[in-house]
C-alpha cells in the first residue's frame, strides 16, 4: 500500500484553509470514485509511456500490465488522447533539460510529514524550475495561478533544487487538463520573483501547519468543504447552512413552504437576495447529497431511521427472456424485425475506435449548443446575452 503524507500538497487548500478539518478527517477512509480510479489509471499511463518512450495512442483498446495495478487495464481513445497531450508537453519540454523526472517524491518545508509525489519536475539549463501537473478529469476547471497544490509542489522542488546544488532562477507551474471545454493549451502560471514566492507561500503552509496541530484548530466554510470527509459532522457547516437558511427566509420558514408557492417567493425576491441565497447552492447540494448516502448507509445496515423505511429500488421494464428468446416470441406473433428491432447511429466516441481519421472527423464532428448555464464571471466561456427572463414568468 503507498504511504500517504499527513500534510499532502493534494488536499492542501483544505487543511490550509480550514485547519479543523486536518484533524477531523483522521481514520475516516475515503471512497474512490469511478472517475477517480480513472484518473490514477490514467496518470500510471501517463508514466509508463514516457519511461518506455511508447506512443499512447497504440495502446489503444489494448490491455496492458502497469505496474501496481493487479489486473491488466484497457485503455480507452478517449484516456489515450489526453494523455497523448501531456506526455507530448513533457517529452518537448525535457528537451536539454538538466533534470527531468516524473512521479518525483518531493519534501516540502514546515514539516517532515509535508510531502507529496509530484506528475513531473523540469530543471530547464537557463534555471527555470517547472512543474507539469497533468489532471485527467473534467468536472472541475483547474487553474495553476495562486493554486495551493502547484505551490507545494514548487516549493518541493526547490528545495530539490537546493539540494543537488541546481540554481534556479524562476518557476513555472503549468497544468495539462486537455479533457475540458475551455482547454486551449497548457495553462502556465509564471513566477519570476522566486524569493518572495517562497517567502509567501512557505509561510503559509507553516502557519497552517502549525494551525493543524494546534489544540483547537479553527474550521472555515467554503469551496474546499466539497471534498472534506468530515463535513457531515462539522458544526460550522451545519451553522452556515441553518443560518443561511434562516436569513434567506425569514420572512417564509422553509418547512412552510408549499411547492406551487417557490415561484413566487423567487419573483418577489431582490437580485441581489438571490444571488447571495444561489451562492450556498454547491455546498448544499453536496451536503444533501451526503446526508442522503449516509442515512441510506445506515439503514442498510439494518438502522430504523425515523420518518423512512428502506424500500426496493424500482428499474425500468425489461424482458423476462434473453433477448434471442424474445425475437423468437414476437416472431410468433407474426411481427416484422423493424417492428421490434431499432436501427441506430452510433456516436463518434464508438466510431473512432474503429476509424483514425482525424479530417474526417474534424469535418463532421460538432459538440452542439444545448442551452445555456449560469456560471461563475471567472468561466472561460463568453457570455451570452439574452433577454428570456420574460419565459420563465409565463
Amino acid at each position: 500500500m503507498a504511504a500517504h503524507a499527513k500534510f499532502s500538497p493534494s488536499a492542501s487548500k483544505q487543511w490550509a484553509t480550514c485547519p479543523g478539518s486536518w484533524g477531523a478527517q483522521v481514520g475516516k477512509d475515503s471512497e474512490s470514485s469511478p472517475a477517480a480510479i480513472e484518473g490514477t489509471i490514467a496518470h500510471e499511463f501517463a508514466e509508463w509511456c514516457i519511461n518506455h518512450g511508447k506512443d499512447p495512442m497504440v495502446s489503444v483498446d489494448t490491455a496492458l500490465q502497469i505496474e501496481g495495478w493487479k489486473e491488466p487495464i484497457t485503455i480507452s481513445k478517449e484516456m489515450a488522447d489526453a494523455v497523448l497531450v501531456y506526455v507530448q508537453y513533457v517529452k518537448n519540454q525535457s528537451i536539454g533539460a538538466a533534470v527531468s523526472k516524473t512521479e518525483i517524491r518531493l519534501q516540502m518545508p514546515g514539516h517532515s510529514d509535508f510531502w507529496g509525489t509530484a506528475d513531473c519536475l523540469i530543471i530547464h539549463d537557463f534555471g527555470v524550475l517547472e512543474i507539469p501537473d497533468f489532471k485527467f478529469g473534467v468536472g472541475i476547471d483547474v487553474w495553476p495561478e495562486d493554486n495551493y497544490q502547484v505551490a507545494g509542489y514548487l516549493l518541493g522542488g526547490l528545495r530539490y533544487a537546493r539540494d543537488n546544488d541546481l540554481t534556479i532562477t524562476s518557476l513555472r507551474g503549468t497544468i495539462i487538463q486537455p479533457r475540458v471545454h475551455t482547454w486551449s493549451g497548457p495553462r502556465v502560471w509564471e513566477i519570476d520573483d522566486v524569493e518572495a514566492f517562497e517567502a509567501k507561500w512557505a509561510k503559509k503552509f507553516e502557519d497552517a501547519i502549525v494551525a493543524c496541530l494546534s489544540k483547537d484548530p479553527g474550521r472555515v466554510v467554503g469551496d474546499h468543504c466539497t471534498f472534506c470527509l468530515a463535513k457531515l459532522e462539522c458544526p460550522e457547516l451545519k451553522d452556515k447552512l441553518v443560518l443561511a437558511a434562516i436569513e434567506e427566509f425569514k420572512e417564509t420558514p422553509v418547512a412552510t413552504i408549499k411547492p406551487d408557492q417557490i415561484k413566487d417567493i423567487i419573483f418577489s425576491a431582490e437580485l441581489e437576495e438571490l444571488v447571495r441565497i444561489h451562492s450556498h447552492a454547491g455546498i448544499v447540494r453536496k451536503f444533501l447529497d451526503e446526508t442522503a448516502k449516509y442515512l441510506k448507509a445506515r439503514a442498510d445496515a439494518g438502522e430504523k431511521i425515523p420518518g423512512y423505511k428502506l424500500v426496493e429500488s424500482i428499474g425500468n421494464r425489461c424482458w423476462k427472456l434473453s433477448d434471442e428468446e424474445m425475437v423468437k416470441k414476437f416472431r410468433n406473433k407474426k411481427l416484422k424485425q423493424g417492428d421490434f428491432y431499432e436501427l441506430k447511429l452510433k456516436g463518434p466516441a464508438k466510431i473512432e475506435k474503429i476509424m483514425l481519421d482525424p479530417k474526417f472527423f474534424e469535418k463532421y464532428v460538432t459538440r452542439p449548443v444545448k442551452g445555456t448555464a449560469l456560471a461563475p464571471e471567472s468561466d472561460m466561456r463568453p457570455e451570452v446575452i439574452t433577454n428570456a427572463i420574460e419565459e420563465f414568468a409565463e
